[in-house]
């Protein structure tokens, strides 16, 4: 009889615990499946814009000193610093 009376306390625990469980388990698949590849690839393509904005600025300030040079402005010296 202590048998059975132990089954029937797991069988009773498990209709509590395997919703929580399969709860707990569905949030970490919607987080982690779902969720942070979403959040890298946003992460990722703002990083991507960032370095082509301050690339865009480098080569506009590079050009600005060579129009100023050739303009004869400042010498080709003064315009390489």
């Amino acid at each position: 009889m202590p048998y059975r009376a132990m089954y029937v306390q797991i069988y009773n625990n498990s209709k509590i615990f395997t919703p929580a469980l399969v709860t707990i388990l569905l949030f970490s698949y919607a987080l982690f499946g779902l969720t942070l590849p979403t959040l890298q690839q946003s992460l990722t393509e703002q990083k991507k814009k960032k370095i082509s904005d301050l690339t865009q600025t480098a080569i506009s300030i590079l050009q600005h000193h060579n129009l100023r040079s050739q303009q004869g402005i400042v010498s080709p010296e003064q315009a390489r610093h």
